[in-house]
């Protein structure tokens, strides 16, 4: 059995949405998500990213969950 590190820190994108305008906006509420074969402890930071048609992209964080 291999306990070595795991593979860090992982990006995972759970959906997108087309927002138009200079006033679009997007709301998410009772998202839920599982974390499964993790021998430690899990953070999850969420995150939000803008990419415009043009390819610029600003991204904004929330706090850390400590998952325990």
């Amino acid at each position: 059995m291999d306990l070595g590190n795991g593979p860090g820190i992982q990006e995972v994108a759970t959906f997108s949405v087309a927002v138009a305008g200079p006033k679009g906006a997007v709301a998410v509420s009772n998202a839920h998500g599982t974390v499964t074969g993790a021998a430690g402890g899990v953070l999850l930071r969420p995150y939000a990213r803008l990419i415009s048609s043009a390819g610029d992209s600003v991204t904004t964080y929330g706090e850390t969950w400590d998952m325990k």
